[in-house]
Formats: structure tokens, C-alpha cells, sequence
């Protein structure tokens, strides 16, 4: 037993091969979502800005097998690689640190990312990103989790702006 996986796209015209990306599931507007990433070329290319969505009804493939045009196209405020999302039982989402640029050296998208009022658009959050700063500090390969049935968030692990590896956890 246990759960079967089903290829929705065998691959798309619609976004270019990526690496270090991030996919989640929005409850609250139940969709899928795909952000940003890099290339999935050399080092030195310049992360995407991109978001990807599409809702999860749509997703199912229509009698032709095309499920490409469900999805939609929208954007980041800024490019973003290797950050961390998060998504809250009452469907803010967070987008926490990331790489602006590659190589691995030069991190500066520490702004946090958050879903508005329950807009399906990310804005930075001026204070989340203040303390994010003082607190973590530059963070990039990081992972972050939702303790079950609270609004706790954990971050660990990643690079900072030394790319030193990081075993530090924060909540």
C-alpha cells in the first residue's frame, strides 16, 4: 500500500527546465504553485522570477491529454533560487531567504515573500524581512516546516552568506 504518482506533464512549452525551485499546494485557493528556480544549466545563470499555478481541478488532463493550459503565469518581486515556503492553515504563504543571483556566493533575496489578505499574489513583508535578517541572516538551501496542527513554523539547515552549511533550527 501506499500512494501512486500520476506524470500530469510529460514536459511543457510553457517554462523552461529548472532546478532549486519550489512547489506547493495553496489550500485556501486549492491550487497547485511553482516559483522561480534557475536553469537547469551552468552556474552563473541568473535565477527566474517566475510563478507557475494552476488549480488543482484543472489539472486533471482533458480527452486530448492537454493539461498545459490550466496553468498561469505571474511573478515574484524579485528573482529567487534555493528559498524556503511555507504555507499557514489559513493559507498565507511565506517565501523565506534564497540565492538573487548564482553562483552559490551571492545571496540577497532575503526579503520574506507573503501572501496578502488572501491573494493569491506574493508581496514583501518590510518586518518579516527586518527580523528574518537579524535573526537568520543570509539562508539559502533551507527547509522550513509546519508543526501539525499549529501556525509554528521551523527553519533549518541551508548555507549562509559565507556558504558555510548551516545545523542551526529556528521557530
Amino acid at each position: 500500500g501506499g500512494y501512486t504518482w500520476a506524470r500530469v506533464l510529460a514536459s511543457t512549452p510553457l517554462w523552461e527546465a529548472r532546478q532549486h525551485a519550489i512547489a506547493f499546494y495553496d489550500v485556501m485557493r486549492a491550487r497547485v504553485v511553482i516559483t522561480a528556480g534557475t536553469p537547469s544549466k551552468t552556474a552563473g545563470i541568473t535565477p527566474f522570477q517566475d510563478v507557475w499555478s494552476a488549480s488543482v481541478v484543472d489539472l486533471g488532463a482533458d480527452a486530448s491529454g492537454d493539461v498545459v493550459s490550466a496553468w498561469t503565469r505571474s511573478a515574484l518581486p524579485a528573482k529567487r533560487s534555493q528559498h524556503a515556503t511555507v504555507v499557514y492553515p489559513d493559507g498565507e504563504i511565506l517565501v523565506l531567504g534564497g540565492l538573487s543571483a548564482e553562483p552559490s556566493t551571492a545571496v540577497g533575496a532575503n526579503a520574506v515573500l507573503r501572501s496578502v489578505g488572501g491573494a493569491a499574489a506574493l508581496a514583501v513583508d518590510a518586518a518579516r524581512s527586518a527580523s528574518f535578517e537579524n535573526v537568520v541572516g543570509e539562508r539559502y538551501g533551507h527547509r522550513v516546516a509546519l508543526l501539525r496542527g499549529t501556525s509554528i513554523a521551523i527553519l533549518a539547515g541551508g548555507k549562509n552568506g559565507a556558504a558555510a552549511f548551516q545545523n542551526d533550527v529556528y521557530c
